[in-house]
């Protein structure tokens, strides 16, 4: 255990899933503020606006793969970032960028048991690292090229 802990880059990892996760947020900010503006939601109250802001996202086909993308690129950047830090156990410090992510989306796939949701939560947290995974390859790619 102690022999793994010293391969892995807390910066890296801790940079990584900051770029992740400020990203995310972002985006989820301009497409949240999208939505309210184009769909006449302000002035709702927050119960009932997050309520339509999830409807009018799920029901919009363009809108919440338009959203799952951005968050994967973010995840990929996550990965990618934790990689180039780390420089060396590229891979291992890549998926390990995702953690905040993995425990952020855990907590809501708890919280979402029964519902739609669960499925989506369940099926995001290997995507997640997976993603992060894929950053980590990318970096190592252009580091041999």
């Amino acid at each position: 255990m102690k022999d793994l802990l010293s391969k892995v880059s807390f910066k890296a990892v801790i940079l990584g899933a900051l770029v992740n996760i400020i990203g995310t947020n972002v985006w989820g900010f301009i497409l949240i503020s999208y939505v309210i503006s184009t769909h006449g939601l302000a002035g709702l109250p927050v119960s009932e606006l997050t309520h339509q802001l999830t409807n009018a996202i799920n029901d919009d086909l363009l809108l919440k793969s338009l959203n799952w993308i951005m968050g994967g690129l973010f995840s990929i950047l996550g990965g990618f970032i934790a990689s180039q830090i780390a420089k060396k156990y590229i891979l291992l410090n890549a998926g390990l960028s995702s953690f905040i992510c993995v425990a952020l989306v855990g907590y809501g796939a708890i919280s979402a048991i029964g519902s739609s949701a669960f499925f989506w939560s369940i099926l995001a947290v290997p995507l997640n690292i997976l993603l992060a995974l894929i950053g980590g390859f990318i970096y190592k790619k252009t580091k041999r090229s």
